[in-house]
């Protein structure tokens, strides 16, 4: 149900882990836009709102390059790595 996979999503990227919340949307945002979901937006709103080393203006020109194609974006080589994967 949709209850159910809303739940399981909250459980992966809100649990402990290795990965912060904020390379878990990334990886969300990739992936999602690999697949053509339609919840590519969502992801990005979610990852928006972990994106504090960012100004507005730069912050939305990266979300957009992310969502276009995420090579073309500016990423940490670790965040680069995570994408590739």
């Amino acid at each position: 149900t949709l209850a159910r996979s809303f739940a399981l999503y909250e459980e992966v990227v809100r649990a402990p882990g290795p990965l912060s919340r904020r390379q878990r949307e990334l990886l969300a945002v990739v992936t999602s836009r690999a697949n053509g979901s339609t919840t590519l937006h969502a992801h990005l709103e979610d990852l928006r709102a972990e994106v504090h080393d960012l100004e507005a203006p730069e912050r939305e020109r990266w979300l957009a390059a992310l969502a276009d194609d995420w090579r073309g974006a500016t990423l940490e080589p670790l965040e680069r790595a995570l994408c590739a994967f």
